[in-house]
């Protein structure tokens, strides 16, 4: 697999006299996605004979078509727009990057998981690239892993992954017998709930109809099982359906269901039928 090469920096040093922050035990370390990339049709755009078009950028200010390389960048500013040169942009992008990973802390796996569950937003796989060191991973690696004295270890850490800088938490999974990082949201970019979302509280429920809920939800297939084995349906439907859609055939799609439960006097009939009341 192939990803981003990084230096992960486990441990570090910070020099007394100019305060630069040393690796101590640190080894590089290659980032590559967790998720395939399915090999899905995307579709296309074409000239009206079929054939591939150019696109035109216009100065709006102006009505002139200038070409991509004319462009100024910058930043808008209100209504202002400050352009700044293509070589600071640049300079701007790499002195925000984090050069190496470095480790802000450990923690147990399961307190980890259980703070950043809701945040996570990506999962990558962690090798050790040719020019790397084995002993030092697979050291990292059963060092992370629990035992009976000892339970599973998380590393909290920051990398950059483009021109941004990424919350991430790394761990041994037994089961791929390999490291796995989670990204996971800033706090400070987690929005908090609106009036809208809130709302639904101010609806008055009976304790007789929770634990029907509870009922319904307790007699459920085991869900761990369903996550083991679920996939995207819509990958091989979409594909089947654009076949239709080059031999000719129409497509239709099927109608969106009708919410029969909406009422407020049917959802306990509801509840019934799902319980086998």
């Amino acid at each position: 697999m192939r990803g981003d090469n990084h230096l992960l920096a486990v441990t570090t040093t910070t020099d007394e006299i100019t305060g630069e922050v040393k690796p101590l035990f640190a080894f590089p370390i290659q980032v590559c996605k967790a998720t395939a990339a399915e090999a899905d049709v995307k579709f296309d755009a074409a000239a009206p004979s079929g054939a591939p078009y150019k696109t035109q950028y216009v100065d709006e200010a102006t009505g002139e078509v200038f070409e991509w390389d004319q462009r100024q960048r910058g930043v808008r500013i209100g209504d202002h727009f400050k352009p700044i040169p293509d070589e600071s942009i640049k300079e701007i992008e790499e002195s925000t990057k984090l050069k190496t990973i470095v480790v802000e802390g450990s923690a147990p796996l399961a307190d980890v998981r259980e703070k950043f569950g809701d945040r996570v937003t990506a999962i990558y796989f962690v090798q050790s690239p040719k020019d790397g060191s084995p002993k030092a991973y697979r050291l990292l690696m059963e060092a992370l892993l629990g035992d009976d004295e000892r339970p599973a270890t998380a590393l909290v850490m920051k990398r950059s992954a483009r021109t941004r800088q990424k919350l991430c938490f790394m761990y041994a999974d037994p089961a791929r017998q390999c490291l796995v990082m989670n990204e996971v949201a800033f706090p400070a970019a987690m929005r908090e709930p609106d009036e809208a979302v809130l709302s639904p509280n101010l609806a008055q429920v009976e304790q007789k109809q929770v634990n029907m809920v509870r009922t319904v939800i307790d007699g459920m297939e085991d869900g761990l099982v369903a996550l083991g084995a679920a996939e995207d349906e819509a990958v091989p439907m979409k594909k089947a359906l654009i076949d239709k859609a080059v031999e000719g055939e129409a497509i239709i799609a099927p109608p969106k269901p009708v919410a029969e439960t909406a009422a407020e006097d049917q959802i306990e009939a509801a509840l019934m039928a799902s319980i086998g009341g």
